[in-house]
């Protein structure tokens, strides 16, 4: 007797798995399996990334992996996949994928100084370029919006950023502002991008550094005010005259400082604690908002007053 059997084929399982999320730019690796219950082998995968449902890459054998970069982001694609064995074709799962835009950066460098970050007087002009735009992807950046740290912004086109040869100045009329504890803090200069996909800060809106435009900070050093510092009286003085001192075209670089006043000290009698000190003496006047004091002369002959202006 003779037993006749039909045997219906069994397609493979075919599984294709990976990340759900992808980087614009940068490779993107797909994995895949297939397990047959008999002997049929893989001889070839085809893959649609961006789920159109037609093939964009044709894979010869049975690679556990397969790689891919996608151009640019912001998307969302299906990825789909078919395997071919000696039986026929058969698909795969289908595998959700976000494909992520990567901020452009730029590297920030100061004429000032060879560090990244410098220390400068206020007053002082210092000289800003930025570097060229770091981009995976073919994504353009149109406008740069300069922030110099003390309140004061710029925007500048690509165009205008080009003709001032991509670099810039700044002037800070302010030393660094202090800390609760009291202790200078820098200006950070911060540089933000935008592009046909958005706006690419170097610090997320919780202040927490990103991937994204660039910063660095600046040290801006107080600068002392100036003042002259004379004898109201023109003519001979004689011991036992009082006498008046006075500071007059005082001016200081910083708007604010001049604006909350100056403390002006004079010293009568040199130093005669010895300690270096000219303004701690008995009979000195320290740190006075008036910037004219009377002082009768002791005794005749070549006498030294000084005066300070903070």
């Amino acid at each position: 007797d003779r037993v006749v059997i039909t045997v219906t084929d069994v397609g493979p399982t075919l599984v294709i798995s990976g990340n759900d999320t992808a980087d614009e730019g940068l490779p993107y690796t797909l994995n895949l399996h297939a397990t047959d219950p008999g002997t049929d082998a893989v001889t070839g995968w085809e893959i649609d990334w961006d789920g159109d449902n037609q093939v964009d890459q044709t894979v010869t054998g049975n690679p556990s992996s397969v790689s891919h970069l996608y151009p640019d982001g912001p998307a969302t694609v299906t990825i789909r996949a078919w395997a071919t064995n000696e039986d026929g074709r058969f698909a795969a799962n289908a595998l959700a994928l976000t494909i992520r835009d990567v901020a452009p950066s730029l590297t920030l460098t100061l004429a000032e100084s060879s560090d990244p970050d410098t220390t400068v007087s206020e007053g002082e002009q210092i000289s800003l370029t930025l570097g060229s735009v770091i981009d995976l992807t073919s994504d353009t950046v149109t406008s740069y919006v300069i922030d110099w740290g003390d309140q004061t912004q710029a925007i500048y086109s690509a165009a205008e950023l080009a003709q001032l040869g991509r670099t810039l100045t700044h002037v800070y009329a302010e030393s660094s502002p202090r800390n609760t504890a009291g202790q200078s803090v820098p200006y950070r200069i911060s540089v933000t991008l935008i592009d046909e996909d958005g706006i690419h800060a170097p610090r997320d809106s919780n202040r927490q550094r990103i991937p994204g435009g660039g910063e660095l900070e600046v040290m801006v050093l107080n600068v002392a005010p100036t003042a002259q510092f004379q004898l109201a009286e023109i003519g001979t003085i004689y011991e036992g005259d009082s006498v008046r001192l006075q500071f007059s075209n005082v001016a200081d670089i910083s708007p604010s400082d001049l604006a909350a006043g100056m403390l002006y000290s004079f010293d009568f009698n040199g130093d005669p604690n010895g300690d270096g000190n000219f303004f701690n003496d008995p009979g000195d006047r320290v740190d006075s908002p008036e910037a004219d004091a009377s002082w009768v002369v002791p005794d005749a002959g070549s006498l030294t007053v000084r005066g300070r202006v903070r």
